[in-house]
Protein backbone atom coordinates (compact mmCIF):
# COMPACT_ATOMS: atom_id res chain seq x y z
CA UNK A 1 0.00 0.00 0.00
CA UNK A 2 2.84 2.33 0.93
CA UNK A 3 4.69 1.48 -2.28
CA UNK A 4 1.57 2.11 -4.38
CA UNK A 5 0.98 5.42 -2.59
CA UNK A 6 4.59 6.42 -3.23
CA UNK A 7 4.26 5.68 -6.94
CA UNK A 8 1.04 7.70 -7.21
CA UNK A 9 2.56 10.58 -5.28
CA UNK A 10 5.65 10.45 -7.47
CA UNK A 11 3.56 10.56 -10.62
CA UNK A 12 1.57 13.50 -9.30
CA UNK A 13 4.74 15.36 -8.30
CA UNK A 14 6.34 14.68 -11.69
CA UNK A 15 3.21 15.90 -13.51
CA UNK A 16 3.14 19.03 -11.34
CA UNK A 17 6.82 19.71 -12.03
CA UNK A 18 6.31 19.33 -15.75
CA UNK A 19 3.22 21.55 -15.65
CA UNK A 20 5.08 24.26 -13.72
CA UNK A 21 8.01 24.00 -16.11
CA UNK A 22 5.78 24.28 -19.16
CA UNK A 23 3.97 27.25 -17.60
CA UNK A 24 7.27 28.96 -16.84
CA UNK A 25 8.51 28.36 -20.38
CA UNK A 26 5.26 29.69 -21.79
CA UNK A 27 5.64 32.84 -19.71
CA UNK A 28 9.19 33.31 -20.92
CA UNK A 29 8.07 32.98 -24.53
CA UNK A 30 5.09 35.24 -23.96
CA UNK A 31 7.05 37.91 -22.13
CA UNK A 32 10.14 37.47 -24.31
CA UNK A 33 12.33 38.33 -21.31
CA UNK A 34 15.43 36.14 -21.68
CA UNK A 35 18.12 36.94 -24.27
CA UNK A 36 18.57 33.26 -25.08
CA UNK A 37 14.96 32.94 -26.16
CA UNK A 38 14.44 36.28 -27.90
CA UNK A 39 16.02 35.24 -31.20
CA UNK A 40 14.21 31.90 -31.31
CA UNK A 41 10.88 33.54 -30.48
CA UNK A 42 11.40 36.17 -33.18
CA UNK A 43 12.22 33.51 -35.77
CA UNK A 44 9.12 31.52 -34.76
CA UNK A 45 6.83 34.56 -34.82
CA UNK A 46 8.25 35.73 -38.14
CA UNK A 47 7.62 32.32 -39.67
CA UNK A 48 4.07 32.33 -38.38
CA UNK A 49 3.35 35.82 -39.68
CA UNK A 50 4.71 34.95 -43.11
CA UNK A 51 2.20 32.14 -43.49
CA UNK A 52 -0.78 33.61 -41.66
CA UNK A 53 -4.05 32.68 -43.34
CA UNK A 54 -5.81 35.64 -41.78
CA UNK A 55 -4.19 39.06 -42.03
CA UNK A 56 -4.51 40.98 -38.76
CA UNK A 57 -3.74 44.61 -39.59
CA UNK A 58 -4.49 46.09 -36.16
CA UNK A 59 -2.16 43.67 -34.37
CA UNK A 60 0.68 43.93 -36.87
CA UNK A 61 0.43 47.73 -36.99
CA UNK A 62 1.72 47.96 -33.42
CA UNK A 63 4.21 45.07 -33.49
CA UNK A 64 7.95 45.69 -33.64
CA UNK A 65 8.83 45.36 -37.32
CA UNK A 66 11.76 43.10 -36.41
CA UNK A 67 9.09 40.44 -35.79
CA UNK A 68 7.52 40.89 -39.22
CA UNK A 69 8.73 39.85 -42.63
CA UNK A 70 9.54 42.72 -45.05
CA UNK A 71 6.51 41.75 -47.15
CA UNK A 72 4.22 42.10 -44.14
CA UNK A 73 5.84 45.41 -43.09
CA UNK A 74 5.18 46.86 -46.54
CA UNK A 75 1.60 45.58 -46.55
CA UNK A 76 0.88 47.10 -43.14
CA UNK A 77 2.56 50.39 -44.07
CA UNK A 78 0.61 50.72 -47.31
CA UNK A 79 -2.63 50.14 -45.43
CA UNK A 80 -1.69 52.72 -42.79
CA UNK A 81 -0.73 55.32 -45.40
CA UNK A 82 -4.01 54.84 -47.23
CA UNK A 83 -5.92 54.88 -43.96
CA UNK A 84 -4.39 58.29 -43.16
CA UNK A 85 -5.05 59.60 -46.65
CA UNK A 86 -8.72 58.55 -46.43
CA UNK A 87 -9.02 60.47 -43.16
CA UNK A 88 -7.89 63.56 -45.07
CA UNK A 89 -10.20 62.97 -48.02
CA UNK A 90 -7.38 61.94 -50.37
CA UNK A 91 -7.25 59.13 -52.91
CA UNK A 92 -5.47 55.95 -51.87
CA UNK A 93 -2.07 55.08 -53.34
CA UNK A 94 -1.07 52.08 -55.41
CA UNK A 95 1.93 50.06 -54.30
CA UNK A 96 4.16 49.81 -57.36
CA UNK A 97 7.10 47.42 -56.94
CA UNK A 98 9.00 48.60 -60.02
CA UNK A 99 11.08 51.09 -58.08
CA UNK A 100 11.44 49.03 -54.91
CA UNK A 101 15.00 48.12 -55.86
CA UNK A 102 16.01 51.81 -55.92
CA UNK A 103 14.37 52.46 -52.57
CA UNK A 104 15.91 49.26 -51.19
CA UNK A 105 19.42 50.14 -52.36
CA UNK A 106 19.04 53.57 -50.80
CA UNK A 107 17.85 52.05 -47.53
CA UNK A 108 20.75 49.60 -47.59
CA UNK A 109 23.30 52.38 -48.02
CA UNK A 110 21.74 54.39 -45.21
CA UNK A 111 21.96 51.39 -42.89
CA UNK A 112 24.22 52.97 -40.29
CA UNK A 113 23.42 53.71 -36.67
CA UNK A 114 24.19 57.45 -36.78
CA UNK A 115 22.46 58.23 -40.10
CA UNK A 116 20.22 60.83 -38.45
CA UNK A 117 23.28 62.73 -37.22
CA UNK A 118 24.66 63.25 -40.70
CA UNK A 119 24.34 66.73 -42.16
CA UNK A 120 22.58 65.44 -45.27
CA UNK A 121 21.04 62.06 -44.34
CA UNK A 122 19.00 61.95 -47.56
CA UNK A 123 22.13 62.01 -49.74
CA UNK A 124 24.20 58.90 -50.53
CA UNK A 125 28.00 58.61 -50.53
CA UNK A 126 28.12 59.83 -54.15
CA UNK A 127 26.03 62.92 -53.42
CA UNK A 128 22.87 61.50 -54.97
CA UNK A 129 19.38 61.57 -53.51
CA UNK A 130 16.67 58.97 -54.07
CA UNK A 131 15.25 61.45 -56.58
CA UNK A 132 18.54 61.36 -58.53
CA UNK A 133 18.52 57.57 -58.53
CA UNK A 134 15.00 57.42 -59.92
CA UNK A 135 15.83 60.08 -62.50
CA UNK A 136 18.68 57.91 -63.76
CA UNK A 137 16.46 54.82 -64.06
CA UNK A 138 14.47 53.68 -67.14
CA UNK A 139 11.24 54.27 -65.22
CA UNK A 140 11.83 58.01 -65.06
CA UNK A 141 9.93 58.42 -68.33
CA UNK A 142 6.80 57.16 -66.56
CA UNK A 143 7.01 59.79 -63.81
CA UNK A 144 4.69 62.77 -64.21
CA UNK A 145 6.50 65.98 -63.27
CA UNK A 146 4.52 68.31 -61.01
CA UNK A 147 5.05 72.06 -60.91
CA UNK A 148 4.67 73.75 -57.54
CA UNK A 149 5.83 77.26 -56.61
CA UNK A 150 7.86 77.47 -59.79
CA UNK A 151 9.67 74.16 -59.20
CA UNK A 152 9.26 70.84 -60.99
CA UNK A 153 9.41 67.66 -58.99
CA UNK A 154 8.64 64.03 -59.66
CA UNK A 155 9.58 62.12 -56.53
CA UNK A 156 8.85 62.70 -52.87
CA UNK A 157 10.94 60.69 -50.45
CA UNK A 158 10.75 59.89 -46.73
CA UNK A 159 13.32 58.12 -44.57
CA UNK A 160 12.36 56.78 -41.15
CA UNK A 161 13.96 54.65 -38.46
CA UNK A 162 13.13 50.94 -38.82
CA UNK A 163 13.59 50.20 -35.11
CA UNK A 164 9.97 50.53 -34.04
CA UNK A 165 6.46 49.56 -35.18
CA UNK A 166 4.82 50.70 -38.40
CA UNK A 167 2.45 52.71 -36.22
CA UNK A 168 5.42 54.39 -34.54
CA UNK A 169 7.08 55.08 -37.88
CA UNK A 170 3.99 56.68 -39.37
CA UNK A 171 3.38 58.79 -36.26
CA UNK A 172 6.94 60.12 -36.42
CA UNK A 173 6.55 60.94 -40.12
CA UNK A 174 3.19 62.63 -39.64
CA UNK A 175 4.65 64.75 -36.84
CA UNK A 176 7.24 66.11 -39.29
CA UNK A 177 6.01 68.79 -41.69
CA UNK A 178 8.03 67.76 -44.75
CA UNK A 179 7.35 64.04 -44.33
CA UNK A 180 3.67 64.71 -43.68
CA UNK A 181 3.42 66.67 -46.93
CA UNK A 182 4.78 63.71 -48.88
CA UNK A 183 2.26 61.30 -47.32
CA UNK A 184 -0.64 63.70 -47.85
CA UNK A 185 0.35 64.94 -51.30
CA UNK A 186 -2.61 65.16 -53.70
CA UNK A 187 -0.17 65.00 -56.63
CA UNK A 188 0.99 61.41 -56.17
CA UNK A 189 -0.71 58.14 -57.01
CA UNK A 190 1.97 55.54 -56.24
CA UNK A 191 4.35 54.55 -53.45
CA UNK A 192 7.42 52.29 -53.15
CA UNK A 193 9.15 50.95 -50.06
CA UNK A 194 12.79 50.15 -49.41
CA UNK A 195 13.20 47.81 -46.46
CA UNK A 196 14.68 44.42 -45.65
CA UNK A 197 15.55 42.36 -42.58
CA UNK A 198 18.16 43.98 -40.38
CA UNK A 199 18.06 47.41 -42.01
CA UNK A 200 17.99 50.38 -39.66
CA UNK A 201 15.99 52.60 -42.00
CA UNK A 202 12.92 52.33 -44.21
CA UNK A 203 12.58 54.44 -47.36
CA UNK A 204 9.28 55.60 -48.84
CA UNK A 205 9.13 56.96 -52.40
CA UNK A 206 6.02 58.75 -53.69
CA UNK A 207 5.29 59.76 -57.28
CA UNK A 208 2.63 60.30 -59.90
CA UNK A 209 3.10 57.50 -62.42
CA UNK A 210 1.52 57.47 -65.85
CA UNK A 211 -1.05 54.71 -66.13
Amino acid sequence: MWKKHNIVTGVIMLWAALWVGEKANAQVVENNQTPNNIENVQIWVKGQLLWLDQYDYKTMLKMDISLLTPEVVKKVMLERINEIRKEHGLKTLVYDQRLDSIALDFAKELNWTDWRNKKYPHIDSQGRSAYDRVEASPLWKHVVLIKRNGFLYGIKENIVSATTSVNGQMKALMDSRGHREAILSSDVNSVWFGYDDGYLVLVQLFANIKK
